[in-house]
């Protein structure tokens, strides 16, 4: 699992935590999650699952629209 995170990790510019680019690539492949629906994919709490979210729209890579789903740029 280490290698594939490596692989995977080494192609974001910033340095994301294994968490998030797990969390990423949940969103690109689900049809417009909702913070819930990855918090339970992952058994994650809300207010974790959107700190990664917050920060990882803050980096540019999707926005939420005014419906609580995520929209991947």
């Amino acid at each position: 699992m280490k290698k594939i995170y490596n692989r995977l990790q080494s192609r974001f510019k910033e340095n994301l935590s294994h968490q998030s680019v797990r969390i990423l690539q949940h969103i690109q492949f689900a049809t417009n999650p909702t913070i819930k629906e990855i918090a339970e994919a992952f058994r994650l709490s809300h207010n974790t699952t959107s700190e990664h979210v917050k920060k990882l729209e803050k980096l540019g890579y999707f926005e939420k629209n005014g419906i609580r789903k995520i929209n991947v740029k």
